[in-house]
C-alpha cells in the first residue's frame, strides 16, 4: 500500500514538473514570437506634421542609413559586428537607437519636401500612397514602352527606393521655380554675385559646375547653385521644426529583427 502511494506521489510530482516546464516553454515561445513579429507594410509607425509614415516607407530610410550608423560606431567606439551589436550601449546610446533617430530625421526631411510640392499643387498630397501610385504608374509606362519598342531613359524599372529619390529630387527643382515665381527666392544679379564671390573657391575648383572664367560665363551655374543652397536651407528649417511623433508600431518595429537583419515588415 505504501509502495503504491509512493508511486502515485512520484507520478504526480513528475506531472507537476512537466506542467511547469510546459508553461515556461509557452512563455518563452510567446515572448520570442512577439519580438520577431514586426508591423505590416502599411502600418503607420510615425507621423510628420500629421502625415502618416508607413512601415514600408520608414524601412527605406533604415536600409539607407544602416551602413552609415554601423560605420559611425566602428569609427567612434571601435565596435565590431556581432549578434548584440545593435543593442549594445556605447556612451549611453545603442546603434539601434541611433539608426531609428537618423532614419526619422531623413524621413521627416523627405516628407516636408513632398508637403511643399503638394502646397504648390505639383502632387495631390504628401501621403505615401500618392507616391506609390506614381511609382506603379511609371513602371507600367516603362514596361509598356519597352514592349512597344519605344525608347526610355534610365532603368527599365525603378525600385521603390530609387524612385523616391528620383521623384523627390525632380520635385525639388520644380518647387524652386515656384519659390522664385512667388518671390520667396530672389536670384537677383546682386544676390547671385554675392553667392558667386562667397563660393568662388568652389567654382574655381570645379566643385560647383564647370571652372568659370568669370561671373558672366558661370551665371547660369551660379543661379542653379544659389537656388539649390536656398532650397537646402529652407528644407533644413522645415525639417528641424517638423512635429515628428511615433506610434506603438514603431516599438514593434524596433523590437523585431528589423534593425539587424532588414526583415522589417510582415508579408501577410
Amino acid at each position: 500500500m505504501k509502495s503504491a502511494n509512493r508511486r502515485r506521489a512520484t507520478v504526480l510530482t513528475a506531472l507537476a514538473a512537466a506542467v511547469v516546464v510546459a508553461a515556461v516553454i509557452v512563455i518563452v515561445v510567446d515572448v520570442t514570437g512577439s519580438r520577431t513579429t514586426p508591423p505590416g507594410a502599411e502600418a503607420t509607425v510615425a507621423k510628420v506634421n500629421g502625415i502618416a509614415i508607413p512601415t514600408r516607407e520608414f524601412v527605406l530610410f533604415l536600409d539607407q542609413d544602416r551602413a552609415g550608423v554601423f560605420s559611425y560606431f566602428q569609427q567612434h567606439y571601435s565596435a565590431q559586428d556581432s549578434a548584440t551589436f545593435w543593442t549594445t550601449s556605447f556612451a549611453g546610446q545603442t546603434p539601434s537607437e541611433r539608426l531609428k533617430s537618423v532614419a526619422l530625421g531623413d524621413v521627416a526631411r523627405t516628407t516636408v519636401q513632398l508637403a511643399l510640392a503638394s502646397r504648390y499643387k505639383l502632387i495631390p498630397s504628401a501621403e505615401y500612397t500618392v507616391f506609390l501610385s506614381a511609382w506603379t504608374a511609371e513602371n507600367l509606362r516603362r514596361k509598356s514602352a519597352i514592349a512597344n519598342h519605344q525608347p526610355i531613359y534610365g532603368p527599365q524599372q525603378y525600385t521603390e527606393a530609387n524612385y523616391l529619390t528620383y521623384a523627390v529630387g525632380n520635385l525639388g527643382f520644380e518647387v524652386q521655380d515656384r519659390l522664385v515665381a512667388d518671390g520667396t527666392f530672389d536670384p537677383s544679379q546682386a544676390n547671385l554675385q554675392s553667392y558667386y564671390l562667397t563660393h568662388l573657391a568652389d567654382f574655381s575648383s570645379g566643385r560647383i559646375g564647370p571652372m568659370p572664367a568669370d561671373f558672366e560665363f558661370a551665371k547660369e551655374q551660379v543661379r542653379l547653385g544659389y537656388l539649390d543652397a536656398q532650397y537646402t536651407k529652407l528644407i533644413d528649417r522645415l525639417a528641424k521644426s517638423a512635429a515628428v511623433t511615433t506610434t506603438p508600431n514603431m516599438r514593434r518595429l524596433t523590437e523585431s529583427d528589423c534593425l539587424s537583419s532588414g526583415a522589417c515588415f510582415s508579408q501577410g
